[in-house]
């Protein structure tokens, strides 16, 4: 992406802002204005049509009532974005000063929980118009983890063919085909399961998944969690958010049974929990994705980091592997399997 642009003076003059400060927070500006309170302003490399499912997320929820998030404001033409003459997309959002959450805290996770139930009820009814291909999830599960698997796999060719090897080389290539196996099993669980009839259901119903319920994206504002960045956003499962909550909240907690229990059992309370959900989730669970990413990084993205991180961040997910079986293991006694 590169570095980030400056805002351009007709961005500000496309919200009526009169801006006295700004202040650069990782990928956002702080904005505060004269009349008009304090806003985010942000800008983000997507084309047009791939902000615009973005944009209708943002209505949905707005029109339906949901308070816990701060909505995309429109221009004063109406218009929900500015288009950067070069590239990307500015929008604006009214800025949270909430504090963001711990998932080592129950009183935080029982927050998410909140949320994300409430989340969940305020996305029925909600149906893409003409939808970004890239965003669209929902039914492709099986398909997504193929293509990971394969890139597994291409890892591990490239690495057989390579003379000389770095440590971080050595050691991703002594696990690869124990995590190709675990990604070929969660495969098969999700393909005996009830996915497909399950997907077409909320399909039905009209859904969306937020993406990214990470901690820093859950602000405790005025006694209530709320939920920012919505940049990932997808056409898919609310069970994708509820699963990756739940992996988020055991990394935290070292994998311990008890917090799964509880997390289960409060979700299940507030919105039910049914044991064909419950398989869905299990085969989500089983799929080695941080042992996938982190090759992904390494390996297609390239991302800037340093031999030693990548080593680091390897030997976390390695270290983990022993409790996360343990999980996997108490997950798939809860659904019968």
């Amino acid at each position: 992406m590169g570095g980030l642009p400056v805002i351009p003076e007709y961005v500000i003059q496309a919200y009526g802002f009169k801006v006295t400060r700004v202040e650069k927070i990782r990928r956002i500006w702080r904005c505060h204005t004269e009349r008009h309170g304090i806003w985010g302003i942000k800008w983000v490399e997507y084309p047009p049509e791939e902000f615009s499912f973005i944009w209708q997320v943002s209505e949905h929820l707005r029109k339906k009532g949901f308070e816990y998030f701060p909505p995309i404001q429109q221009t004063n033409e109406g218009k929900g974005w500015v288009p950067d003459h070069q590239r990307g997309i500015w929008f604006a959002v009214p800025w949270l000063n909430g504090k963001k959450a711990s998932y080592e805290k129950w009183e935080h996770i029982k927050a998410a929980v909140d949320l994300l139930v409430a989340l969940r009820l305020a996305g029925q009814g909600f149906y893409p118009h003409n939808p970004y291909p890239g965003r669209i999830h929902l039914g492709r599960w099986p398909a997504y983890f193929k293509n990971r698997l394969h890139d597994l796999r291409n890892f591990q060719q490239q690495l057989q063919k390579k003379d000389r090897l770095s440590e971080f080389d050595r050691l991703y290539k002594h696990y690869l085909a124990y995590y190709i196996a675990q990604g070929e099993e969660a495969i098969s669980r999700l393909e005996e399961t009830d996915y497909y009839l399950y997907c077409q259901k909320e399909k039905t119903k009209g859904t969306f998944c937020h993406h990214d319920f990470a901690h820093h994206n859950l602000l405790l504002y005025q006694g209530k969690a709320h939920i920012i960045d919505f940049d990932y956003c997808l056409y898919d499962l609310h069970l994708h958010d509820f699963g990756s909550l739940v992996i988020r909240v055991m990394k935290k907690n070292r994998w311990k049974i008890r917090s799964a229990e509880k997390i289960l059992n409060y979700y299940a309370e507030l919105n039910g929990l049914t044991e064909a959900e419950q398989k869905i989730l299990v085969a989500f669970w089983q799929y080695p994705q941080d042992f996938w990413q982190l090759g992904f990084s390494y390996y297609i993205e390239q991302l800037p980091r340093t031999e030693r991180e990548f080593i680091k961040r390897l030997k976390t997910v390695l270290k983990q592997e022993k409790e996360r079986l343990n999980f996997l293991k108490e997950m798939k006694k809860a659904a019968q399997i």
